[in-house]
C-alpha cells in the first residue's frame, strides 16, 4: 500500500489555482493530522508579468460557491486583485434581451485577471489572482521553484518515488517525489508528455476558443453594461455563443464555436447589431488588442492517475463552458483528501478520487452538453426563439423560473 508517510515530499506541476488549491487543502489536512508534508509547486510562469506570458489565458469569473468556499476556509481576495463585483447577467438574443439576476440578489461574483492585467495597458501594482493564491500558500508552507519541469520518470519499482527533471536547458536538476500532481492544464505541452508515460492517461478532447480584451472606459463598463455579463446567443452558423466579462477597464470577450474559433469568427460576431449596439457609437476594434486562442476541454480525461501521480484541474476535467477556476477547487480538493487520507497508489485514487469525480463533475457535464445542444438548436430558428426568449421574460417569482436561476 502507497501512502505518504511524515516527511513526503509532493511536486505539484503547475503553480496556477489548481496547484495552489492542492497545496493548501494538503497543508492543511496535514497539519490536522500531524504529519509533516512538504509540498513543492514548479511553474517556469511569472504570473506578475502581463499578457499571454504572465496569464492562464483564462475569462477570470469566481463563482459564487466558490467565493464562499474560499472565505470558509479564511480566503478572501483583497479589493487590489478584484477587478470588478459583477452585478448579474445579461442574455442577448438576435430578436431581443433580458436580465437575469442572481435569486434574492445574494449571489455574489468577482472578476479577475489571471496575469498581471492584458498587454498594451499600464495597471497599478500587481493585480493577479494566481499570484495572489502562490503568496498565500508560500505563506502557509509551500514552496515555489519557478522554473519549468522538462522530464518525470516513472521507476520500475512502485515503491521508489518519482523523478522530475527540471530547470532551463543546459541547468537541468532534480527532484524525487513521493507524489506528482499534475495541474498544469490543456494548454500545456506538459500534457503529451503524460500521455507518453505509457500508465493509460488520455487527455480530454478540445477545442480551441477566441479570446480578446476590448478596451472600454471603466464609466461606461458601470453605466451601459451595469457590471453585468453578457451572453450573446445569436444563431450565427457554427458559433455557439459569446460571453463579454466586465474588468475594470477592460471587457473579456470569448467565442465559443462549433469548431476552432478564429478572430474572423470573433469579428463576425462584434459586427452584428446586436453586439453593436452595446459599444460605444465611435468604438473601433484596437490596432494593437490582447488575445489568445486557448484550449478548453469538452470531455474528462482517461485514467487521470496511476501509483504516485494525479492529474487535476481541466487536464482533468472542468465544468463544460463554465467555472473552470471552481473545478480547478474541485478537483485539487477531493485529489488532496485522497491522499492524506486513502494513499497515493492508482486504487486509492480510484476510490476515492475518480469516483467522486464520477458522480459530481463528469455526470453533470453529461446534463450540461446536452443543454448547450438545445440551446444553440433553439437560438438557430426564429420561431423557436422568439417563444424562449418570451418565456424567458416571464417575472422571476413565476415557479418556471426558479430552477433555471439557481442553476446559474
Amino acid at each position: 500500500m502507497l501512502v505518504l508517510e511524515n516527511q513526503a515530499r509532493i511536486a505539484v506541476i503547475g503553480a496556477g489555482p489548481a496547484g495552489c488549491f492542492f497545496a493548501h487543502t494538503t497543508l492543511q489536512l496535514a497539519s490536522r493530522l500531524g504529519r509533516n508534508i512538504q509540498v513543492t509547486l514548479f511553474d517556469g510562469k511569472d504570473f506578475t508579468q502581463s499578457g499571454p506570458v504572465g496569464c492562464n489565458r483564462c475569462a477570470g469569473v469566481l463563482s459564487a460557491s466558490l467565493l464562499q468556499h474560499l472565505e470558509a476556509e479564511g480566503i478572501f481576495l483583497p479589493d487590489s486583485r478584484v477587478q470588478r463585483e459583477v452585478s448579474g447577467y445579461y442574455l442577448q438574443m438576435r430578436d431581443g434581451g433580458l436580465d437575469i439576476m442572481p435569486p434574492g440578489g445574494q449571489h455574489r461574483i468577482m472578476t479577475v485577471y489571471r496575469g498581471n492585467g492584458p498587454r498594451f495597458c499600464e495597471v497599478p501594482g500587481i493585480i493577479s489572482f494566481d499570484d495572489f493564491l502562490l503568496e498565500r500558500v508560500q505563506v502557509e508552507g509551500a514552496k515555489m521553484i519557478q522554473q519549468p519541469v522538462r522530464a518525470i520518470t516513472c521507476p520500475a519499482n512502485r515503491q521508489e518515488p518519482l523523478r522530475l527533471t527540471y530547470g532551463f536547458k543546459g541547468q537541468e536538476s532534480t527532484f524525487e517525489a513521493d507524489l506528482v500532481v499534475c495541474a498544469f492544464g490543456v494548454n500545456s505541452a506538459m500534457i503529451r508528455l503524460v500521455e507518453r508515460l505509457g500508465f493509460g492517461y488520455r487527455a480530454p478532447r478540445l477545442l480551441r476558443l477566441c479570446q480578446v480584451e476590448l478596451p472600454l472606459p471603466a464609466d461606461y463598463i458601470q453605466q451601459r453594461l451595469k457590471n453585468r455579463i453578457f451572453t450573446f446567443n445569436l444563431g450565427l452558423q457554427g458559433i455557439h455563443f459569446a460571453a463579454w466579462v466586465p474588468k475594470a477597464n477592460h471587457v473579456t470577450m470569448t467565442v465559443v464555436c462549433t469548431h476552432d474559433a478564429t478572430k474572423a469568427d470573433l469579428l463576425t460576431v462584434l459586427n452584428h447589431p446586436a453586439v453593436r449596439q452595446w459599444l460605444p457609437p465611435d468604438w473601433k476594434f484596437p490596432v494593437h488588442i490582447c488575445s489568445c486562442y486557448p484550449y478548453v476541454p469538452l470531455t474528462a480525461a482517461v485514467q487521470p492517475y496511476a501509483d504516485r501521480i494525479v492529474m487535476i484541474g481541466d487536464a482533468c476535467c472542468s465544468r463544460y463552458f463554465k467555472n473552470g477556476i471552481e473545478s480547478a477547487y474541485i478537483t485539487a480538493r477531493l485529489a488532496a483528501h485522497t491522499a492524506l487520507n486513502l494513499g497515493v497508489s492508482r486504487e486509492a485514487f480510484r476510490r476515492g478520487y475518480g469516483k467522486v469525480l464520477r458522480q459530481t463533475l463528469i455526470r453533470d457535464n453529461r446534463y450540461g452538453r446536452a443543454l448547450f445542444k438545445i440551446d444553440y438548436f433553439v437560438s438557430c430558428y426564429d420561431i423557436l426563439r422568439r417563444i424562449h426568449l418570451r418565456v424567458a421574460q416571464w417575472p422571476a417569482s413565476h415557479p418556471a423560473c426558479r430552477q433555471p436561476q439557481e442553476i446559474l
